[in-house]
């Protein structure tokens, strides 16, 4: 398979994976389905805001089974919505605290993060989204 890129064919095996991308086509419905009633819109500027804010969480997200990028919005959840902010202010930010809240969301809501997993295993495996 190739895809055309300013008049190049590309072989698929070339074709750039990214969490921003992911992300930008994906934070808002996630977000929707997350926060239910506390949803306001408008997260898409969180993608290129804070979207390079989790590296250092990567192994923690991979040793709960959650794909990177699913981790990165999770994560944004708890920093940066209103729903966790005044909670994340009290805490002083411990990582007990923000651990405790994203395993807690996980459970919550673990039939979407693994949906939203699968369709981040679909986009690395084809670069479809």
């Amino acid at each position: 398979m190739t895809y055309t890129i300013k008049e190049k064919l590309i072989p698929m095996s070339m074709k750039f994976i990214s969490h921003y991308t992911f992300m930008d086509k994906h934070i808002e419905p996630f977000y929707k389905e997350i926060l239910k009633e506390d949803y306001i819109g408008g997260y898409d500027g969180y993608v290129s805001a804070h979207g390079d804010k989790f590296y250092s969480d990567r192994s923690d997200f991979k040793s709960r089974n959650i794909e990177f990028a699913i981790g990165v919005m999770i994560g944004m959840i708890i920093v940066y919505t209103k729903k966790y902010r005044k909670e994340y202010e009290k805490t002083h930010f411990t990582w007990e605290w923000y651990w405790n809240t994203f395993d807690k969301i996980v459970q919550e809501n673990s039939e979407v993060v693994n949906r939203y997993n699968k369709l981040w295993y679909d986009y690395e495996k084809t670069g479809e989204l």
